[in-house]
């Protein structure tokens, strides 16, 4: 039995739409899956953005669930300047991945931690959810599709659809703030269009892994 641990619904989605007979649930208070890729049962959880947020819903999870495996998949941001967007890297303990405490927004800042640290990927959920399988005696594998190149800037706005303190989406606070500024209801929409890809090679990339 594997788990998939993925920070959000939107980066979840193309993945569970692949799971044969599959079935909601919550997973204590995040909303999770159930469902089979080939002849293995397979559960998706999903466990909020952040290094402090992912680690309840991960433990609960890994504790509920009981897996041989764990992958934790979802978005990455691109340090190093060779990966592009839809690229997926995967790490099964090489070290390949930064953990940073929070969005990694600018070209500045992802040439500073890539001149520090030689990790080509960001994220924000790999190193508590490391501790949290070597605390399990379960093996990780970490799989990250590339959402942004280390030249591209993340526009500001899109915090407005995350919570931090709490470490939940909040498409409420991004309706109302794409009322008051209509300019980014263009921008945020072409920004899905190029992410749609993404996470779809990321549900592929997924599914191979498991079929390993």
């Amino acid at each position: 039995m594997s788990l998939i641990l993925i920070p959000t619904a939107f980066e979840a989605a193309p993945f569970v739409h692949k799971l044969g007979h599959a079935a909601s649930y919550q997973m204590g208070r995040r909303p999770a899956w159930v469902g089979e890729i080939g002849k293995q049962t397979v559960h998706v959880s999903l466990i909020g953005m952040g290094p402090v947020h992912c680690v309840e819903p991960a433990v609960e999870a890994i504790r509920l669930v009981k897996p041989k495996r764990v992958i934790l998949a979802g978005f990455g941001g691109a340090l190093g300047p060779s990966l592009q967007r839809g690229d997926i890297v995967i790490d099964r303990g090489e070290g390949k991945i930064h953990t940073a405490a929070d969005v990694v927004s600018t070209p500045a800042e992802k040439a500073a931690i890539f001149e520090k640290t030689g990790c080509p990927v960001v994220d924000m959920e790999s190193a508590p959810v490391a501790e949290a399988t070597t605390a399990a005696g379960v093996p990780l594998t970490v799989i990250r599709a590339i959402s942004d190149t280390a030249t591209e800037e993340m526009p500001a706005f899109l915090d407005k659809g995350f919570d931090r303190a709490r470490g939940k989406e909040t498409p409420l606070r991004m309706a109302a703030h794409l009322l008051t500024h209509p300019g980014d209801i263009f921008r945020l929409r072409r920004l899905l269009r190029t992410w749609d890809p993404v996470r779809h090679a990321l549900a592929e990339a997924i599914a191979a892994e498991l079929a390993q």
